[in-house]
């Protein structure tokens, strides 16, 4: 069994996490980011301190649904960077359109 800190500590992070997830959906990155900050730092702490025999089990348990939230935001974060690519590469090639269409024209 986890110490009340540290399952309180383990809490505030998975909330972070999913806090973080939220953001992402809604686009809300510099929020994201600044939470990122106080996440790293409860992990930080979270790992400074030594496990005893006895969280093994609990801590285990609660470090899985920390990764399936962790993968949850990954997978956001992803999806959201290919759209922006996605965007960015088509308004390349809507440039290089009208760039051709400007040159053919002044020839023309």
């Amino acid at each position: 069994m986890l110490s009340q800190e540290r399952t309180e500590a383990l809490a505030e992070i998975l909330s972070l996490t999913i806090a973080q997830t939220d953001a992402a959906n809604e686009g809300a990155w510099d929020h994201v980011r600044s939470m990122d900050r106080r996440r790293l730092e409860l992990l930080t702490n979270f790992f400074d301190t030594p496990t005893v025999e006895g969280e093994r089990d609990a801590l285990r348990d609660q470090l899985r649904e920390l990764v399936r939230a962790d993968a949850r935001l990954l997978d956001v974060a992803t999806k959201a960077r290919q759209g922006i690519a996605d965007r960015m590469s088509q308004h390349k090639r809507q440039r290089n359109g009208v760039a051709a269409y400007q040159q053919a024209s002044a020839h023309g």
